[in-house]
């Protein structure tokens, strides 16, 4: 139902804005190798994909100017930002194998109109916004208390030029796979995150051996940092469909460096995924 708000808003911004110039949509590409930076005027304080196979990163807690946008191959969605100043950002989304551009620094002027504008024409569907925001901070608090109560497990580890992602633990709840997972920087550089991504990947034996590779889109990220500070470590919560997979299949999770070659990807086993501690 929150999508159909989503959509609903960007109406009543439009609506609102017919004796101005007719905002101009644009399209923004993604795909699940590569990642877009969009950089807005003001820090993000809320951003919503219309559908779960694009994702649009971004620091919730510590509010920053900018996020990350991927996604997988599918129809054509739409990104809805809202700004910390109240400005509403719209653009489609669309599938791309290759980006052509990886920064993009967004101008006011690209706003299809203000959330005061349309507060008062919302009042009705402000139950159901109210709702989906509850799920958000039910999200949040049992993100924290994973991280609080699985501070000292380590299921599995992968460690490349003193950078280190541990998966601490895989806990099952209301039909949601969360991983809790550490990156540690024991190093004497920052590391600049480009993206975290979760993949189902497919061995073929014989012969003709192969890998097939399914990007997971996550329903939620927790934590998630844009860089890791030299010597420090952070926790991050990827909440994940609920989902399981046959012995030929591992789970990757993939860690790479922007502007950088420290990228790490750590394999996890269907028993791990099927049947957690």
């Amino acid at each position: 139902m929150i999508r159909f708000y989503i959509f609903s808003i960007s109406l009543l911004c439009f609506s609102k804005a017919l004796a101005q110039p007719k905002p101009i949509i644009d399209t923004l590409y993604a795909n699940d190798h590569q990642a877009m930076a969009l950089f807005f005027p003001d820090p993000i304080r809320q951003a919503i994909t219309g559908s779960d196979d694009f994702i649009f990163t971004y620091n919730r807690e510590n509010k920053q100017h900018f996020g990350l946008l991927q996604g997988k191959q599918s129809q054509d969605s739409n990104l809805l930002i809202i700004s910390d100043s109240g400005l509403v950002y719209s653009y489609i989304l669309a599938h791309k194998p290759q980006l052509k551009e990886f920064n993009r620094f967004v101008a006011t002027s690209e706003a299809v109109g203000h959330e005061k504008q349309v507060y008062d024409n919302i009042k009705p569907k402000i139950k159901s916004i109210t709702n989906a925001t509850k799920t958000v901070d039910y999200n949040a608090e049992f993100c924290q208390y994973l991280i609080t109560k699985n501070k000292n497990n380590s299921i599995r580890k992968t460690k490349k030029h003193d950078i280190t992602l541990e998966l601490k633990n895989i806990v099952y709840n209301q039909n949601k796979l969360y991983a809790i997972l550490k990156i540690i920087n024991n190093s004497s550089l920052d590391y600049d995150i480009n993206y975290l991504n979760t993949t189902v990947v497919t061995r073929k034996k014989g012969k003709n051996k192969s890998m097939q590779s399914l990007f997971v889109a996550p329903k939620f990220v927790y934590n998630m940092p844009t860089r890791v500070l030299k010597k420090r470590s952070q926790t991050v919560v990827y909440v994940l469909p609920k989902f399981s997979i046959s012995n030929d299949r591992v789970v990757n999770f993939t860690l790479n460096e922007s502007a950088g070659e420290r990228d790490l990807r750590l394999k996890v086993s269907s028993k791990v995924i099927n049947d957690p501690d």
